[in-house]
């Protein structure tokens, strides 16, 4: 009950700090409000936007579904749907980016009899996927505009940490595929000796591994799949930038700004992020194309996070259907 009513007030106290954020934020660079408007007034292009946000949903199944399904058990696509649907719905409703890939993971160790740690690996990896796909555009969005980046030295250092971190996640993933063999088999035959449930579970993980070892094409095609989702919402962003803001912002603009910011979600110093996101986005954007106008900036990542919680709220429907 303690850690309950602990858990109820760190909530809330986030929610204090992410009011805080915005209201300075406000405070310090205007809204024009008539941008708001202009945009409620446009119902057509409301529509498109959510259409385009709504691509999450089909994308992160169909990756997921690839994943899952590359292991002997089977599930329809419809089931994968539902459950995926499920895991948006918590990422988005509780204040942790894992919420939902707990509920799938557990969902699915429950649900089999066997290759159990298989299904939940397919989870992990496909995270690891989803942020490969980040990784790359951003990279991507740096190297095509190179010649601003590194006039700017935040931004440089930025960067440099960027392609710091995908080269070492390429190369952690590399060594772990590759050195597999040589550790498996030792391994293997020390747990079978000692009888250790955690040595037990290590093979688990490392037979796993193997798996989508031999299949490089499959996660490929996923990280490629993330890449995709993570341009959809850089599109979102392209169409809804003119409402907020008459500068010109260049796609690779948001190709960098866009991963940084939900980078920065991931501080749990506020629900999900909120605030610190549109805040990071904001600035990011200002820096590149030189501009001071960082409110209208800022409501251009809300409006992406307000649309991700429209679209995501069918899951409490899925997940009271499914349940039953």
């Amino acid at each position: 009950m303690k850690n309950k009513t602990k858990k109820i007030i760190i909530f809330f106290l986030k929610i204090f700090i992410a009011i805080g954020l915005f209201y300075y934020f406000i405070n310090s660079y205007p809204i024009n409000i008539y941008s708001v408007e202009l945009l409620l007034k446009s119902p057509y292009r409301i529509f498109f936007l959510l259409l385009i946000c709504s691509l999450v949903i089909p994308i992160t199944t169909y990756r997921w579904y690839l994943l899952f399904n590359s292991i002997k058990n089977k599930f329809s696509f419809k089931d994968i749907f539902f459950i995926n649907y499920i895991g948006i719905f918590f990422n988005v409703v509780i204040p942790s980016s894992i919420g939902g890939d707990v509920y799938k993971s557990v969902y699915m160790y429950r649900k089999l009899e066997r290759n159990r740690s298989h299904a939940v690996f397919s989870v992990i990896v496909d995270k690891i996927c989803g942020f490969m796909g980040l990784m790359i555009v951003c990279a991507l969005g740096i190297i095509i505009s190179w010649k601003v980046v590194k006039e700017i030295p935040l931004l440089m250092t930025l960067s440099l940490l960027i392609f710091l971190v995908l080269i070492l996640s390429v190369a952690i993933i590399f060594f772990i595929f590759f050195t597999n063999n040589y550790f498996y088999k030792p391994i293997k035959n020390f747990v079978t000796d000692k009888e250790s449930k955690f040595g037990k579970l290590v093979i688990k993980i490392m037979d796993a591994v193997l798996h989508y070892k031999n299949n490089i094409n499959l996660l490929l095609s996923c990280i490629g799949l993330s890449v995709l989702l993570h341009l959809s919402s850089v599109l979102f962003l392209i169409i809804i930038a003119p409402i907020f803001n008459h500068e010109l912002i260049k796609f690779s603009d948001h190709m960098i700004a866009l991963p940084l910011a939900n980078l920065s979600n991931l501080i749990p110093i506020t629900p999900g992020g909120l605030g610190i996101g549109e805040i990071a986005y904001a600035q990011l954007i200002g820096l590149l194309i030189n501009s001071q106008n960082l409110g209208n900036l800022a409501l251009q990542f809300l409006a992406l996070r307000i649309s991700w919680v429209i679209i995501s709220m069918p899951g409490m429907i899925v997940y009271i259907l499914y349940k039953k």
